[in-house]
């Protein structure tokens, strides 16, 4: 699958503005379930981006389908999944006033989440060790207490 077909398939359906339990934002979720994001992850071949860029391996997809289904909440809200590529995947959310990004790293069980708060340019890194529960625990809580209204 190349780039532009995986953003096609990614980038279809209603992007804001829709009311929750309106049919646009049902189908918005939607297109935001995890382990339909990764299955797309896992159609991509190497050479993905102009003849560059690895694709995710079906390793990382399996543990990341596996990690998502038993560390993340329902009630966290879920992100939009994208490769790297050095053949690792990408989750972003936009959380209020936050952009926030978690690569996971395509050799062992580790990300660097990146927190952006707009209204003032903080940042907030952390290397975190996703073998461990703890470090998915402090994921899903840092992601709901951002959804939070300020």
């Amino acid at each position: 699958m190349s780039v532009r077909e995986f953003l096609r398939r990614r980038l279809r359906g209603p992007r804001r503005g829709s009311g929750a339990g309106s049919p646009e934002h049902v189908a918005f979720l939607d297109h935001l379930d995890i382990p339909a994001q990764l299955d797309d992850l896992r159609g991509m071949e190497d050479g993905w981006l102009d003849g560059e860029g690895s694709a995710p391996s079906p390793g990382l997809v399996d543990w990341l389908l596996e990690s998502f289904a038993h560390h993340y909440p329902e009630e966290a809200h879920p992100p939009h999944l994208y490769p790297t590529v050095e053949g690792g995947v990408q989750a972003e959310w936009a959380l209020g006033n936050h952009e926030v990004s978690l690569r996971f790293h395509p050799d062992d069980r580790t990300g660097e989440w990146h927190n952006l708060a707009l209204d003032s340019d903080e940042e907030e890194t952390w290397e975190l060790d996703l073998a461990r529960g703890q470090d998915w625990e402090w994921l899903a809580a840092r992601v709901v207490a951002l959804s939070q209204p300020a």
